[in-house]
């Protein structure tokens, strides 16, 4: 079983090279960018859901971001797609090969998934 270091060392490379694979954030305060995702946008519910995923002017939820990362997938926004994909991957690899040692994402997956 792997220790829990290691764990959160493959959680913190998966975290870290998404980075290089994300688009610019929309423009625009954290208000605008919620009020265009409850009106639909799938970019913006993609970049809230972003908020969320990393913690960025908003609390670091994994549930949130899970769902605004779907409402956005649903509608074909690949990027988003690409999160909760990697997202499953995650929570997966979490649950079944570090026995839900990731804390909160095994709690999402669980959930979620």
């Amino acid at each position: 079983m792997p220790s829990l270091r290691a764990v959160l060392a493959a959680l913190a490379t998966m975290l870290a090279l998404s980075a290089f694979a994300q688009p610019a954030p929309l423009t625009g305060d954290l208000a605008e960018i919620f009020a265009a995702a409850e009106r639909g946008d799938p970019e913006a519910q993609f970049y809230y859901a972003k908020r969320y995923y990393f913690g960025r002017g908003l609390p670091q939820d994994y549930e949130k971001a899970a769902t605004w990362f779907l409402r956005s997938a649903d509608q074909g926004y690949p990027d988003a797609q690409w999160y909760i994909a990697e997202m499953y991957m995650a929570i997966h690899w979490c649950i079944t090969k570090a026995d839900g040692a990731c804390g909160a994402l095994a709690s999402v997956g669980r959930a979620r998934f």
